[in-house]
């Protein structure tokens, strides 16, 4: 079977500044600006930038798989304690019956 895909989480809302915010960032650290422009478009993000977005979201994709692998991994372990828990708890049990009546007779 294929392992299920992990659910995309949007970034917390304080990590992303709004874009008025952003605009007006770069507006300052930008020198192609003028000062006295009321009008200052932010400036594309280099190549070098792209790449390592790009390379940092695989890595994070990476991660999310191998998280959800392990996971899997954990549910099946627990799922056979369970199962071993049910029968120690029933040999324990019967071997309660046992000496009960061994006990009787």
């Amino acid at each position: 079977s294929q392992p299920s895909q992990p659910p995309q989480h949007a970034p917390p809302p304080h990590t992303a500044p709004s874009p008025s915010r952003a605009a007006s960032s770069s507006c300052q650290r930008s020198s192609s600006c003028q000062p006295a422009s009321s009008s200052c478009q932010p400036r594309a993000p280099s190549t070098e930038f792209v790449a390592t977005v790009e390379r940092m979201a695989g890595q994070l994709d990476g991660l999310a798989r191998a998280v959800s692998s392990l996971e899997q991994r954990l549910t099946v372990s627990e799922d056979k304690a369970l199962s071993m828990e049910r029968i120690l708890s029933r040999a324990l049990d019967n071997q309660r019956l046992l000496i009960e009546k061994l006990a009787a007779s």
